[in-house]
């Protein structure tokens, strides 16, 4: 991680050490971005707007919106396919194996309802929710993949349906539904 001059510091000299002015970013984000003058050619703020008002998410890449997003997404490379698309790619076949253990452990548990496959099932349904948590790695891709999944969004209804949903997954939930893609 670095700190970003989201309004660039050798342009806006004033701004360097003004606290709504500096962003957590990855080195590469940052570098890509360089000397781009976000008053000139607006982006993505993430402290001061939802990215999800200007971009999209598909195929693990990054749409636009509208102008704001496009340029989100050039000035910070965010389809980088070598750095960022494949791994997306990655993180997403992970999440969707993730949950086909749950898919699994979910009909093991209907046929035979013991404590032990009650707790594989929470457990790896907590696990997925986890990663889908603001401050896990990929988290937004992560959440992303899962709460659009059919098979995950089953699983949860099921175990509303049997009464195993409980007040910490729906708290992780709502959490991850903020920072998920449509």
């Amino acid at each position: 991680m670095e700190v970003e001059h989201f309004e660039y510091k050798n342009v806006y000299p004033a701004l360097v050490v003004v606290w709504e002015n500096l962003l957590p970013s990855c080195k590469r984000c940052n570098i890509a971005k360089g000397i781009h003058d976000v008053n000139f050619d607006p982006i993505v703020n993430p402290y001061d707007v939802d990215p999800r008002e200007h971009l999209l998410f598909k195929l693990y890449q990054f749409k636009g919106k509208d102008q704001i997003g496009r340029s989100t997404i050039e000035a910070l490379d965010l389809n980088n396919s070598d750095r960022l698309v494949v791994r997306r790619f990655e993180v997403g076949e992970q999440v969707l194996k993730s949950i086909q253990i749950a898919m699994d452990r979910l009909e093991a548990y209907k046929i035979l309802s013991t404590a032990i496959r009650k707790s594989k099932l929470l457990g790896i349904v907590e696990t997925i929710l986890n990663e889908c948590q603001p401050k896990a790695i990929y988290a937004a891709t992560t959440a992303t993949v899962a709460l659009n999944d059919e098979d995950y969004i089953r699983v949860i209804a099921e175990l509303r349906a049997l009464n195993l949903w409980e007040d910490y997954l729906e708290n992780k939930l709502t959490a991850a539904q903020n920072i998920a893609f449509p």
